[in-house]
């Protein structure tokens, strides 16, 4: 029960990231980095091949992910990194838009079901 709670209060918390995180005036996300650049931007840095900079910010969110969620040893599961940026990639297309830190935030919620609880699972 107490984990449904959790996981309840996470997707409604990233899911409203776009709506309720901390904004400016001018609705600038509070992300530092490639977090806060739009998705449009990382399509045009992925077709230029210089994306290995959101490669290393995605590995960041991912591990500070991991640190800080209990019952969590890898929000990744079983999926390849790849596959990851790959997701990404098709929502920032669906989402031109979005700050690049709310699509890795939507990436989370749709890994969380999968994830490694201890390590080998």
């Amino acid at each position: 029960m107490k984990l449904g709670i959790i996981f309840l209060f996470f997707v409604l918390m990233v899911a409203t990231m776009e709506l309720a995180a901390a904004r400016d005036k001018q609705g600038n996300l509070a992300v530092y980095g490639i977090g806060s650049k739009t998705c449009e931007k990382f399509l045009q840095d992925r077709k230029d091949a210089a994306d290995l900079s959101y490669h290393h910010w995605v590995g960041g969110y991912i591990s500070g992910f991991n640190t800080g969620s209990e019952e969590t040893y890898d929000i990744v599961g079983t999926k390849d990194f790849d596959s990851l940026m790959v997701w990404l990639e098709n929502y920032c297309k669906a989402n031109p838009l979005d700050a690049f830190g709310v699509a890795t935030g939507k990436l989370m919620i749709e890994l969380f079901p999968q994830r490694k609880k201890i390590p080998g699972r």
